[in-house]
Parts: C-alpha cells; structure tokens; sequence
C-alpha cells in the first residue's frame, strides 16, 4: 500500500511538473493550470506537497520543490488572498517545511525592475513572520462574524 501512495504521489508530482510548473494547480482533467492570485504564482502545489514529498522519501522531487521555493517565492505582492488556504497551505507548509529539514536560509533582497525588494526565502521560521503578521493584520473578526465561526 505504501509503495503504491509513493508511486502517485511521484505520478502526480511529474503531471504538475509537465504540465502546471511552476503555477499554483494543476488541472489534472485539462491538462492546464490555474494560479488563485494571478498575474503571478504563490506556489501553493510546491509549498503545499513539499512535506508530503519529503515523508515518502521523494527526495529529488522534494529538491525540485525546495528549488523553485528558494528561487522565486515572494509575499510583496498587493493582492486579496484567501484566509484559510494561505494560513493552512502556505504558512502550514513553509512551517512543516522548515521543522522536516532544518533549512537556515533566511532571506535576501534581490534587484528587479530598479527597485530592491525583499524575497522571503524558503527557510527559517522567521521567514514566515511578514505572511504571518500580514494574515494576522486582517480584520478576523469582523470574517468571524460575517460567518458565525465563533
């Protein structure tokens, strides 16, 4: 049974590479992707798998993943996110990541466009604290009671 969940898993992961790299999803039935906050790529399928990779000895593909984290995720972005999908898939996973392999990268600034800006790298749980406050900065109570969650 094991052999056979590592084996979709890898079967999955190589679909999304072929086929939705380096977009948030893939859609599996089209053979498209869709990315949740476009023009750009929050990486929600690496960020999100990169644990479930590592725990089936995935090791190279989990390396794909941890690459284009370290590469290109970046929280500098003006956009309306979903509350729960980036709490649970992005902080979840940059968490789980960090604790599963002890990665000490932080951050570093990078130039584009004539301007610095700062890149949150792949990491350090400190690279999680600007997503963090900005999730905490949002109006939660006022969601709360918009849909009785409390």
């Amino acid at each position: 049974m094991a052999a056979r969940v590592r084996g979709a898993l890898a079967k999955s992961w190589a679909a999304y590479k072929q086929h939705a790299w380096p977009h948030d999803e893939l859609k599996p039935l089209s053979k498209s992707f869709k990315d949740w906050h476009p023009p750009e790529s929050l990486l929600m399928t690496p960020v999100d798998t990169l644990d479930k990779l590592l725990l089936l000895g995935l090791t190279k593909e989990a390396d794909e993943g941890k690459q284009i984290i370290v590469d290109t995720l970046a929280f500098d972005k003006d956009i309306v996110v979903k509350n729960f999908e980036i709490t649970i898939r992005v902080l979840g996973g940059l968490l789980s990541a960090y604790e599963m392999t002890g990665d000490e990268r932080r951050r570093s600034t990078s130039t584009q466009s004539s301007s610095t800006r700062r890149r949150i790298r792949f990491g350090a749980v400190k690279s999680c604290h600007p997503l963090a406050d900005r999730i905490h900065a949002w109006p939660l109570p006022a969601v709360l009671t918009l849909t009785r969650c409390y």
